[in-house]
């Protein structure tokens, strides 16, 4: 109909490049307290890295940012801790500030 269509990419998600055997580690050390996912894609990549079977340690936390990316993080078998339904960084910053206010860590 004569319209020109240009298609843009605004995003794109790639893996961190790290592995299971540098995250692991750190999770079980105690040195990470929160993982967050900011989008279903996030959580596959996670997957990828760690594996299907993979268990958070009960002192790691799990933070969401909206509904679409909960339902993801639960489709893994994994809970959610911390759930912002704003989708917007700044919000979800929030929500884990909120979370971790008066802890010592």
């Amino acid at each position: 109909m004569g319209a020109t269509v240009d298609v843009v990419t605004v995003y794109r998600t790639v893996s961190s490049g790290r592995s299971r055997a540098e995250l692991e580690p750190l999770m079980t050390a105690g040195k990470i307290d929160v993982i967050t996912f900011t989008s279903p894609s996030t959580v596959t990549n996670f997957i990828h890295i760690m594996g299907k079977t993979f268990s958070f340690p009960s002192q790691v936390k799990i933070a969401c940012i909206g509904s679409v990316t909960a339902a993801a993080v639960r489709k893994a078998g994994w809970p959610i801790d911390i759930m912002q339904e704003q989708f917007t960084i700044p919000g979800l910053v929030e929500a884990m500030m909120e979370c971790f206010k008066g802890n010592s860590r």
